[in-house]
């Protein structure tokens, strides 16, 4: 039985910068921090979502998590000198994610980050009202860890002509015990927890699982992002890399009949318009689409398209390719659809505009491959 890891779901939604969807992916403007938002205020300083990425480095039998705290001055207040702490208990280390990271995102010059003991910190200058950031760090634990609650983060802020202020944000109540007792690969995992074969993670970069764009999720994924779903339906998805170098493969099933597979393209194009938007990608350039109906994989035959995807804001993103496949597997007598994409140019102005189509090949051969090496299968 295919072990279910649910996100839990919080009714807004805000425009946010991810650390898993901090590529492209995630669906965020140039990794920018959102407007300032209208609405009453929260009775609380800070509106807190933490996410967290399993993220699977090759030749590593453990995984960590790639972990993402969204803080969002929920205030009417104008706040200054925005000190932001959290601390781990034993068996658990934090680390900071490294400077790419941080490059893709706006950060002020007075910005800084650091690891002190167990305890990571970063300072912001300002955070006005309605305004949030994003807060990046790596968590590793060692044992057997089961349920566990994860102390929350101490923000410390200043108002003008106040003393400074702190305020704790509540506690995260985490089930570790799938992962802490998994030891293997990407593969191995996807393998355990969703039934499919897929030869992903196993050389090159680290890959993590990610949440869907809270745009078409319509809430922001907080708590552990893991497999969704069951062997009926159920969906998961893929990141690797940053913007430049950047992969992104959605995986996604639900049950039907070899008679009521789909047999139109009309339809087909269809599941590529709703689909990509779980993905962060806003518009297919239609002329550029090329549809084979019958197309053989090593382990399939089904609905295959090819095309160009492009950013609907200019200078941010650009574009580049992407790929998709349907079809009826017997062994769960379900319609798979994989949807991939990548991103070879890189973020802003200058990169997004500069095509890079040696890159852009080499992103999408890497990922049709493993759409090629895909296998679903059902354990006796």
């Amino acid at each position: 039985m295919v072990r279910i890891f649910r996100l839990r779901s919080i009714a807004i939604l805000i425009f946010v910068t991810l650390a898993a969807p901090l590529a492209p992916g995630g669906g965020r403007p140039l990794a920018q921090e959102p407007e300032e938002e209208e609405g009453p205020a929260s009775p609380e300083p800070f509106v807190v979502y933490t996410q967290y990425n399993p993220t699977f480095v090759p030749g590593e039998s453990r995984l960590h998590f790639s972990v993402t705290a969204f803080a969002r001055n929920s205030s009417r207040a104008h706040y200054a000198n925005v000190t932001f702490k959290r601390g781990f208990p034993e068996g658990f280390k934090v680390e900071p994610v490294g400077g790419e990271v941080q490059a893709v995102v706006q950060r002020p010059p007075e910005f800084w980050e650091k690891v002190e003991g167990n305890t990571y910190s970063m300072f912001m200058p300002k955070l006005s009202r309605g305004r949030g950031t994003s807060i990046f760090y790596k968590l590793r634990f060692s044992g057997r860890p089961d349920e566990v609650r994860l102390p929350g983060l101490d923000i410390s802020y200043e108002i003008e002509g106040q003393p400074p202020t702190t305020a704790r944000t509540p506690e995260d109540l985490v089930n570790l015990k799938p992962y802490s007792f998994f030891s293997g690969s990407l593969k191995d995992f996807l393998k355990r927890n969703a039934e499919v074969s897929m030869d992903v993670g196993l050389k090159g970069d680290p890959w993590r699982l990610a949440a869907i764009d809270a745009r078409a999720a319509l809430q922001n994924p907080t708590g552990i992002t893991g497999v969704s779903g069951d062997l009926g339906k159920g969906h998961f998805r893929l990141q690797a890399g940053l913007p430049g170098n950047y992969r992104d493969m959605l995986v996604i099933w639900w049950p039907t009949s070899k008679a009521k597979q789909v047999q139109d393209e009309a339809k087909f194009r269809g599941h590529l318009k709703e689909y990509m938007t779980w993905v962060g990608v806003r518009a297919l350039v239609d002329e550029s689409v090329k549809v084979t109906r019958d197309r053989k994989f090593r382990n399939f035959t089904g609905w295959y398209a090819e095309g160009t995807w492009k950013d609907i804001i200019a200078d941010r993103f650009g574009e580049g390719p992407f790929g998709a496949t349907l079809f009826y597997s017997p062994a769960r007598d379900a319609e798979f659809l994989l949807f991939w994409w990548a991103q070879g140019r890189g973020i802003g102005p200058a990169l997004a505009n500069t095509p890079q189509p040696d890159k852009e090949s080499q992103l999408f051969r890497e990922l049709l491959a493993i759409a090629e090496s895909f296998r679903a299968f059902q354990k006796a």
